[in-house]
Parts: structure tokens; C-alpha cells; sequence
């Protein structure tokens, strides 16, 4: 639960594995399974019935599929889903104890690429998304050359908060997350803060809202 799915050009032909424990019926009668994904933002559901086995296997590219048409809508790269199962024996149906749980899938790296080679042509940060967010948020850069980079988050104060990296970065499309915690992992208050990229080449500042 609460785990983040990275999809990228290497694993976007694989699937995402959804499992469960097995119920029995106490009168021996076959039961079978109905699956709802909940997405949290923007609101949305899908459900899978009549599922005999412990276990579903959902495409990622489906679900990059359903991210890039959320993205072509004004939303980010990322989406949450929170799923639950239920047994039922055709009369009664039973909703898994240990449920409903959440996962994060972020097709940026899947969908963030330009051309053949995945390489962008220039340097650029982008909105974080969700924005406000609470309580994670996803930061996406674009790095053209191998470069050094350094990103740091600051108050409105100007004081730096948290470095969410600073090392030599290869070409590509990246992403970036932040939890809302500072350097030694407390928890920052609610608010407005400015993230910060930098290299050799490129600089750039952005806004951000945490809200608790």
C-alpha cells in the first residue's frame, strides 16, 4: 500500500500485478471476485467482475493509455488508484478486510519523450503535479546534455528546506518526488515553497503549494 509505480519505455510492456487471499464460502459454494479501481484525481471508477482466480494483471500500457488522456486534459503525469476487492458466492458479497489499497502509477517517463532517441532538445522543469499536494508531489526536468544538477526547495523566506538532488544527471526525462519533509525528515507546515533547478546552463524557478 501506498507504493509508486515508475513507467517507463523499459517496462511499459509489462503488467501491473493486483492479488488477494482466497475466500471460501462456509456452505462450499464458488466464489468469485469483483475488482474496483477507484481513481482519486479526477474522480473516476472501474470495476472487473466475475474473476475466479487471486489475482488480476492490468497493461501498463493501459494504464499509461488512460494517464495520457487525463494528461491531454490538464492533469499531470501521475495518478493515483485505490483498489478493493470483493467475494461473493452469488448471493452475498464481502468486502476484503485488509483493503481498499492505494497505489501511485507516473507515466513520465513513458509519455515525457520527444523523439526516437528520448533525449529532449532543451533544458526545462515543469509544474509539479499534483499542485497544491498533500502528500506527495511529482517534479518532472528535462536534461539535454549530461549535466550536474542540483534541486532545492526553499520556504517563502528564502531559506532552503530540502536538496531533492545534486549529482551528475544523464540525458533525458526525469522526475523528481517530494514528500513535503525537510533535510532530516520532518514535516514541513502548510503552505506556499519554490523549488529550484540548476546546472551549468540552466536555471529555473517554480511555485508550489503544500496543503495539510
Amino acid at each position: 500500500d501506498g507504493d509508486t509505480v515508475m513507467i517507463s519505455l523499459d517496462n511499459i510492456g509489462g503488467n501491473q500485478l493486483f492479488a488477494w487471499n482466497a475466500s471460501v464460502d462456509p456452505n462450499g459454494t464458488p466464489v468469485e471476485y469483483v475488482i474496483c479501481y477507484n481513481i482519486v484525481a479526477p474522480f473516476d471508477q472501474f470495476c472487473d467482475e466475475g474473476i475466479t482466480s487471486t489475482a488480476q494483471f492490468v497493461p501498463l500500457q493501459d494504464i499509461v493509455d488512460y494517464i495520457d488522456s487525463l494528461q491531454q486534459a490538464g492533469h499531470g503525469y501521475t495518478v493515483d488508484i485505490t483498489w478493493q476487492v470483493y467475494a461473493s458466492d452469488g448471493m452475498d458479497e464481502t468486502e476484503a478486510g485488509n483493503g481498499p489499497r492505494t497505489i501511485t502509477f507516473d507515466a513520465g517517463y513513458a509519455l515525457g519523450v520527444g523523439d526516437e532517441l528520448g533525449v529532449p532538445e532543451v533544458f526545462a522543469l515543469h509544474q509539479n503535479y499534483p499542485n497544491p499536494f498533500n502528500p506527495v508531489t511529482t517534479i518532472r526536468f528535462d536534461i539535454p546534455q549530461e549535466s550536474h544538477v542540483r534541486m532545492d526547495v526553499y520556504n517563502v523566506m528564502g531559506q532552503r528546506v530540502r536538496t531533492l538532488m545534486n549529482g551528475t544527471m544523464q540525458p533525458g526525462f526525469h522526475a523528481v518526488r517530494w514528500d513535503g519533509t525537510n533535510d532530516v525528515g520532518k514535516s514541513l507546515a502548510s503552505g506556499m515553497y519554490i523549488y529550484r533547478i540548476q546546472s551549468s546552463k540552466f536555471t529555473s524557478v517554480k511555485k508550489l503549494v503544500l496543503m495539510k
